[in-house]
Order: structure tokens, then C-alpha cells, then sequence
């Protein structure tokens, strides 16, 4: 019989015993009409005994399966099971710079500029970024006006203290609030000067744009860039929780670049966080830290890939099984 879904036209081809060897689906954006569906029967049996006199009969034959097959392939499939094999589990990666210097704001303020390139070679004492020093600088004027205030009110009671005993009793308090005054002069001094950031030593920039900075408040110690050695690189995994699996002693992890598939890399874990965090896009993930195991060609920082966490051993069956036993487990409970 035909049987009509939507606008499709499944059309079984009979073997001339009752049954059906094959079928055809026909579909288009209209339903189908009773003549339609009328015709599209008689072209089924006409493809049908075309077939069956152009096919050889062994083409048309169900496949039979023969009956040790029944019990020695799920024998076999419950000896696999249990054949122990490495956990693993897939995490997306990054190449991160390995111990890089980490240039902060060193004040609070307003990045002015920005003089250095992202991603250039930078050496030791260059000019990195500035700071609008229009606060700074008159914080000093302020500071340098309480100094001259503070000498004033000295000199003039130190002068009268000879005559008037009041003076002369105030002339340690204001000794000391000339001393303050002295003391945030010089601080605000060192805040105009801490104005120019300049690079603590030899490495590449790194940091996205100087559209990023330029016009920004930052605040006392906030990342603004990186100075990297492009020798040194590390691996930033994101393990999600639901893959988090017990590693193995090797703590040997395989690595895929998506710029280079076919040549995978292997690297050692370091270190890996204890407490899950946010990632980007949604989710959980622990974050690992791994270090090339070789010293091959050099992997620029920025690339990204996919890496393979491996673990301890567990049958073949839980291997396969294990998402399907977490989601019955979380579903039904103990």
C-alpha cells in the first residue's frame, strides 16, 4: 500500500511474494492526489518486475545471517566489554605563553596611548603604553601649594613663638603637618613619573588592539599586556565537567592543532585546577596546564586545537557506556 507523509510519496517495490525488496521516495511542496498517488502505483510495479527480471536473484535475496552468528557475536561483544582500555576524554586547547611578564596598570587612570605594536618585539626599557597625566599633574600642583602653605605657617609661628607661648606650643603640630605635606608631594611626584610604562624585559607584545587601551580606565594592577618569549609556550586546556576523568601517571596529553591535524603533538600536564570555572560560551571546565614533552619546531601563541586528556583504565564497555550510565544514573538516581 502507498502511504502519503505531508508532501511525500513513499512507494514500496513488491517482490512478487507479498513482501518488498526496495522503495522510492517521491517529494515535492504540494500533496500528492489520489490520481497521482494511482499512477505512482503502477510505475512501482512496472520498476519492480523491471528489476527483478534485470537483478540477479542473488542481489534480491535477503542477506541471511547464519545461526552460530546469533550466539558467538554477543559472546564476543561481552568478552570486548570488559577489555581494559585508557579513559580519555577530548578538550578544546590553546597555545598560551609559558611564564610571560605580566605589564599592569601601575596606577589608576586613563591609558592616553599606546606606543608599542601588538604582537612586536619589544626589548627591555621601551615605551609600552602612557597614562593622561592631567590628574597627576595637578595632584602635584595641589600637593607642591600644601608644602608652601605648610613652610608659611612654620616660619611665621616659629617667628612668633619668642613673644607668644600659644605658638610655640603649636610649632611640633605644625612641624608634622609639614612633613605630610612634604610626604604627599613626593608620593603624587611618583605617580606623575609611574605615568609611562615601559617594558621589564626583552620579549613579544602581546595584546589584541590599541582600540582595546587607548581611552580606557584601567585600575591599580590590571593585566593590560604580556611580554612572552615565542620559545617558551605552554597549553591552556578546558576540560569540561562532564569529561573530567581521573589522569593517568604519564600525565601525558595528545595534542591537535587545528592548523596542522596530521601531525599531533604530545605534551606533560603540570598542573590542573582544582575547582571548576566559567568558560567562555557557557559551561564548566577544570583548567589544565601542560608543557611540550620535546623541543620540536616552535608553535606561534594564539593557535588553538583539540587535545586528548588520557586516563586511567577502565573496560571497554563503561568506555562506550559511560555517558549513557550518567544521564539513567542522573535521571532515575541511586
Amino acid at each position: 500500500t502507498l502511504q502519503q507523509k505531508t508532501q511525500g510519496l513513499f512507494i514500496p517495490l513488491p517482490d512478487g511474494k507479498g513482501g518488498a525488496f526496495a522503495a522510492f521516495l517521491l517529494s515535492r511542496d504540494v500533496a500528492w492526489t489520489d490520481a497521482e498517488q494511482n499512477i505512482a502505483g503502477r510505475l512501482a510495479d512496472t520498476y519492480a518486475h523491471a528489476m527483478r527480471a534485470l537483478t540477479p536473484p542473488s542481489l534480491l535475496r535477503k542477506p541471511a545471517v547464519p545461526r552460530w552468528a546469533l550466539w558467538v557475536v554477543p559472546m564476543l561483544l561481552a568478552v570486548l566489554a570488559f577489555v581494559p582500555v585508557p579513559m580519555t576524554a577530548l578538550a578544546p586547547f590553546e597555545v598560551v605563553a609559558h611564564e610571560p611578564a605580566i605589564m599592569s596598570a601601575p596606577i589608576d587612570g586613563v591609558i592616553a596611548s599606546v606606543a608599542a605594536d601588538p604582537n612586536s618585539p619589544v626589548r627591555a626599557g621601551d615605551l609600552l603604553f602612557t597614562f593622561d597625566d592631567t590628574r597627576q599633574k595637578a595632584d602635584v600642583t595641589i600637593a607642591t601649594q600644601k608644602v608652601l602653605v605648610a613652610e608659611s605657617r612654620l616660619t611665621t609661628a616659629r617667628n612668633g613663638a619668642f613673644n607668644d607661648a600659644e605658638l610655640k606650643r603649636s610649632l611640633a603640630t605644625m612641624e608634622m603637618e609639614l612633613q605630610l605635606a612634604q610626604a604627599e608631594q613626593a608620593y603624587a611626584q611618583t605617580v606623575l613619573l609611574r605615568g609611562e610604562v615601559r617594558a621589564a624585559r626583552d620579549g613579544l607584545l602581546l595584546y589584541a588592539a590599541r582600540s582595546d587601551w587607548i581611552g580606557k580606565p584601567v585600575r591599580t594592577g590590571e593585566k593590560v599586556m604580556e611580554i612572552a618569549d615565542p620559545s617558551h609556550v605552554a597549553f591552556r586546556l578546558d576540560l569540561p565537567v562532564q569529561d573530567s576523568i581521573v589522569l593517568g601517571d604519564n600525565r601525558l596529553v595528545w595534542l591537535f592543532l587545528d592548523a596542522d591535524p596530521l601531525h599531533p603533538r604530545a605534551a606533560q600536564i603540570r598542573e590542573m585546577s582544582y575547582h571548576a570555572r566559567e568558560i567562555p560560551g557557557g559551561g564548566l571546565a577544570y583548567q589544565i596546564m601542560a608543557l611540550p614533552a620535546d623541543h620540536g619546531a616552535a608553535i606561534r601563541i594564539g593557535l588553538r586545537g583539540t587535545a586528548q586528556v588520557s586516563g586511567a583504565k577502565v573496560p571497554l564497555g563503561f568506555y562506550l557506556l559511560r555517558r549513557p550510565i550518567a544521564a539513567l544514573r542522573q535521571y532515575f538516581g541511586r
